[in-house]
């Protein structure tokens, strides 16, 4: 599980410099399968993040600035629990 929430702020921080590359490249960076990429950019837009792919930059993008938060706590013994949302903000960083 940490393993996936290191890699989902991965993602965010290549999808906010504009450097994923094509969702074949953006796999072999992030050492999984384009079918798991297209996962996670679909799990995240599920979250509220507007990602579009701009084939001039050759790179996904926000279409509004914000940040895609992953937050994993334990509670009491009981288990592990996940925030995972994205919010808008004026500033990218």
């Amino acid at each position: 599980m940490i393993e996936i929430i290191f890699r989902l702020e991965q993602l965010d921080y290549l999808i906010k410099t504009s450097k994923t590359g094509s969702r074949k490249v953006l796999a072999q960076k992030l050492k999984v399968s384009e079918r798991t990429i297209s996962r996670w950019l679909e799990f995240m837009r599920d979250r509220g993040a507007e990602i579009e792919y701009d084939r001039k930059i050759n790179s996904f993008l926000y279409k509004k600035s914000g940040n895609f938060v992953v937050k994993a706590e334990f509670i009491e013994n009981i288990s592990l629990w996940i925030l995972i949302y994205f919010y808008l903000s004026d500033n990218m960083f």
